[in-house]
């Protein structure tokens, strides 16, 4: 068996050279790092009975034989308690003008990319109101319904003792994500029939318009949102939705303004999002109804 200077072992020597295994003796990170520049290759460190599922095991600091320095800060889940939507969060949403949406219907996934415009529930309520629509009641406890249809039955509304008070009830919504979709696609028809059964995810790791003051370099996030789709059948309210969504996207505008088309209104209830360090954070409408996220992890 023949071996490289660095004490890695060559399998056979008519055998494809650049197959090789670790030496017997530990050897640094370093030195396998550099073997593996060497010959061209990848490699993983095969996982231990006693590391976690995500690979990292328990307290141990280790993964497989790779010891990992501990992160300071590092903190792998965590729920934000606050009452506006996080400012790493909202700056994605206000940068971004892409996203993708994830429908079911019997059973059957799809995903779509589709350019949005978000609003912030202050916003919204203003578009509502020039519409001569009324906007979601702010200060009083929320009742929802299931689904759009307006005979569905109506959820209770939160209890009016409760020690902690909800961001929905202050009126302090997450806001919206206005689409524009023509009529005759999948995607409106599983939301149609399936209003909440559907996710939004949108990045700000590029594509994205220029912040200003902001310094793109850092704090990049993923995030995943939840909540309800709402189809914007009221021609005036309509209307209003598609010249805003139009203004910030002139480049869509074939996609805003085509035969068919209508408004989908996103109304955000709960997300989660991840940054480069593989923190996970969760923030909530209303954490008093909250979606057990961290579960999915």
């Amino acid at each position: 068996m023949k071996k490289d200077k660095e004490g890695w072992e060559l399998e056979d020597a008519d055998a494809d050279p650049l197959v090789v295994s670790p030496p017997s003796s530990k050897s640094s990170i370093v030195a396998g790092l550099r073997a593996s520049s060497k010959f061209g290759l990848s490699f993983a460190a095969t996982k231990g009975a006693d590391d976690s599922p995500d690979g990292v095991g328990e307290g141990s600091g280790r993964w497989g034989n790779f010891e990992i320095p501990p992160q300071e800060g590092f903190k792998r889940w965590e729920r934000v308690k606050t009452t506006a939507v996080p400012d790493t969060v909202l700056r994605c949403l206000k940068t971004a003008s892409h996203c993708v949406v994830a429908t079911s219907n019997n059973n059957f996934p799809y995903v779509c990319l589709i350019t949005f415009t978000y609003l912030s529930a202050a916003q919204d309520d203003e578009v509502m109101k020039s519409a001569g629509a009324q906007p979601p009641a702010s200060g009083s406890p929320v009742r929802r319904r299931h689904g759009t249809d307006p005979g569905a039955p109506m959820l209770p509304p939160l209890p009016s003792d409760c020690n902690e008070a909800s961001p929905s009830q202050q009126g302090d919504r997450a806001g919206v994500m206005i689409f524009c979709t023509r009529r005759d696609t999948k995607k409106f028809a599983d939301l149609l029939q399936n209003p909440s059964r559907c996710a939004v995810i949108v990045h700000d790791f590029a594509d994205k318009k220029t912040a200003k003051g902001v310094n793109v370099s850092k704090d990049r996030v993923a995030v995943t949102l939840f909540g309800e789709m709402q189809a914007v059948l009221d021609p005036k309210l309509n209307e209003q939705y598609t010249r805003i969504h139009e203004k910030e996207n002139p480049q869509a505008a074939v996609f805003i303004r085509g035969v068919g088309q209508v408004v989908v209104k996103f109304v955000i209830k709960a997300m989660k999002w991840s940054n480069q360090k593989d923190e996970v954070k969760q923030w909530d409408t209303d954490p008093l109804q909250a979606p057990d996220l961290q579960r999915l992890l």
